[in-house]
């Protein structure tokens, strides 16, 4: 035998086996645009829920994966059309690297392969969902948490369509805050239904308001700040958490601004912390040009602003008559924000035993709404820890109609606190209802329905039941009927998808929609955001969002959520505004914003976000990770 025909043959099954070609050559650019039609009109037809993209495991395994096998057949249907890949690494995006030519594929592309040759290469996978190797990850590539891949969809070899997928993170699961009634709704709902805490913790509240100070000014007196926190009525909550945003407006030498900025929080800090006790106090002190630009937008004779960069603004303002002219408005930007967590404040008890005996003569006595508090008191005393959780054996409390609310309460504490599991705690509450019809006993039997079908989604029969019982509750706040509305059509929306039934999911996709402008907590809208956003309805993701993002107390979740929604999409040319939520960003955590252009792998949105050169620019001056 011949044995250079023997070592040809070895040394093409090794490079086939170990290496990887570089197929970038072998893509063409269609120059008639009827070549890919038919390609373009099945990409654009494939459901917008359905996700397509590559991965590489930890053993630097190439693999294609799609969240619905169907949808391949019409996107594959013979051997002229196939699918590739192309890798990139940060180092292609690295401060000192040159743009790359958006005309040309830059990256490492992987062999194209058709349909049948991706279904001999099929791995086992989940029921639906179809997952197959493209081969190993190419030596070039050492780290394969710094890898993306691009993907690309071939027919004839020529490139039909490009998809870069970013990361943002979604979440069809995390419903709307619904809490439990006791006395009132003082519950924030904390339940998780993969990892459950010991004990519950007591809703908390979020207040925020400003204070304006003048020009040039870092006091202001104990009197006036008397005034406005005595007429917060925080004598019923413990202060947990304060942040402070001090803003200056943006006229003058920044480190002077941001100096007196600094001496305004200070003062406010120093007598919150006096007033409140060494509670948590984070401070921040920032020039405002989120409202300087917002408010010149709305002003035809100085909207000419938005054009200058920052230190263009500050040398026309040195002109004491221009900055005198635009006082009125500069006047509004001199503020310090306050933003307080707070905590439902109980009555301390010195003697456990001896407000058991206070509570039982409450009964007695029929004073139900002084029994509430003791009884709200005491369970206090066992959440804290302060007294062993079998100390609840000793609240009694009498089964009839009218010590409905006091058991309401024991059956509340006990689920939360982990002492009672969801099935026994809804018999509890049916109980309870049989013997009283009480609206705020069916809405937490609702609740905790809603908890059963999360956990049961595609068994729990149920469930139309669900919507029947949340139209009988008629007496309880509108906006928390609107919350388990919402929570429906959540779990009605995932049932649908399961059973790849996307007419109907999208149906109750849109009922959640319709329900949303009830909700104005911004953690909620939060979720909301990213509830859509895990069925690809972006805009509908970035538009709960909006109308906060200009208030100054913005939620840092909420500011960087939607940034991370809309760094790929260019919005640096298309909203004036863009940029002031970036600074802001900036301001506020700047770590939290540099980390957006890490890999997908490595925690970021992707670091291809740096093809962008103003993004590019901003990154490299701040943040510069790859350096």
């Amino acid at each position: 035998m011949n044995l250079n025909y023997l070592y040809l043959i070895l040394l093409f099954s090794f490079s086939t086996a170990f290496g990887q070609s570089d197929f970038k050559s072998n893509v063409l650019y269609p120059k008639n645009p009827n070549t890919c039609k038919s390609c373009k009109q099945a990409w654009a037809s494939t459901p917008k829920e359905v996700e397509l993209s590559f991965y590489v495991d930890e053993k630097k395994e190439i693999f294609f994966t799609c969240t619905d096998e169907r949808v391949l057949e019409k996107l594959f249907p013979s051997k002229f059309f196939t699918l590739s890949g192309e890798i990139f690494s940060s180092r292609s995006f690295a401060c000192e690297s040159k743009p790359l030519n958006p005309s040309k594929l830059n990256g490492f592309v992987l062999r194209p392969l058709t349909l049948v040759q991706m279904k001999s290469k099929k791995v086992n996978s989940p029921k639906g969902t179809f997952i197959c190797s493209f081969g190993k990850l190419p030596s070039k590539f050492p780290d394969p948490k710094d890898v993306e891949i691009n993907l690309l969809a071939l027919k004839n070899n020529a490139l039909c369509h490009y998809q870069t997928n970013v990361n943002v993170n979604t979440d069809k699961w995390d419903l709307l805050d619904m809490g439990l009634f006791m006395k009132e709704l003082v519950l924030k709902d904390d339940f998780n239904t993969k990892k459950t805490k010991n004990l519950f913790d007591y809703k908390y509240s979020r207040l925020s308001f400003s204070i304006p100070f003048d020009q040039n000014a870092a006091e202001i007196s104990e009197e006036q700040l008397d005034v406005i926190f005595d007429s917060l009525d925080l004598n019923s909550y413990d202060l947990s958490k304060a942040t402070i945003r001090a803003y200056s407006s943006v006229e003058g030498d920044l480190a002077t601004n941001l100096k007196l900025q600094n001496q305004r929080a200070k003062v406010i800090s120093s007598y919150m912390k006096q007033k409140f006790g060494d509670i948590d106090v984070d401070v921040n002190a920032n020039e405002n040009w989120m409202e300087f630009y917002s408010d010149i937008e709305k002003n035809e004779e100085f909207k000419y602003f938005r054009t200058l960069k920052r230190d263009a603004v500050k040398l026309r303002l040195r002109d004491e008559t221009l900055a005198e002219k635009m006082e009125p408005i500069l006047s509004n930007h001199r503020k310090v924000i306050v933003i307080m967590d707070v905590n439902t404040k109980f009555d301390d008890l010195e003697d456990f035993d001896q407000g058991v005996s206070d509570l039982q003569a409450s009964l007695d006595a029929k004073d139900l709404d002084k029994a509430q508090e003791i009884q709200l008191s005491l369970l206090e005393k066992i959440r804290s820890n302060q007294v062993p959780k079998s100390f609840i054996d000793k609240i009694e409390i009498p089964n009839a109609a009218d010590y409905k609310n006091l058991q309401r309460n024991l059956l509340v504490f006990k689920y939360f606190s982990n002492m009672s599991d969801l099935l026994t705690s809804l018999k509890d509450f049916e109980a309870v209802y049989d013997l009283d019809k009480d609206d705020k006993v069916l809405y937490n039997m609702v609740v905790l329905k809603l908890f059963l079908w999360q956990i049961n989604l595609d068994k729990y029969e149920a469930y139309p039941q669900i919507e029947k019982d949340i139209e009988a509750i008629s007496s309880i706040d509108p906006t928390l009927i609107n919350r388990l509305k919402i929570n429906y059509n959540i779990l009605l929306a995932e049932l649908h998808s399961i059973k790849k039934e996307y007419s109907k999911k999208d149906q109750a996709v849109d009922k959640v929609y319709s329900y949303y402008k009830q909700v104005n907590s911004q953690e909620q809208l939060v979720k909301l955001s990213r509830y859509f956003a895990n069925y690809s309805q972006y805009g509908r993701a970035e538009y709960v969002l909006q109308n906060k993002l200009m208030d100054l107390a913005v939620d840092d979740d909420l500011l960087f959520y939607y940034i991370e929604l809309t760094l790929h999409k260019d919005y640096l040319k298309k909203k004036k505004e863009y940029k002031g939520y970036i600074n802001h960003a900036l301001l506020l955590d700047q770590n939290r914003y540099c980390q957006f252009f890490q890999s997908k792998d490595n925690g970021g949105v992707s670091f291809q976000l740096l093809k962008n050169e103003t993004l590019k620019s901003v990154y490299c001056d701040k943040c510069n990770l790859f350096n």
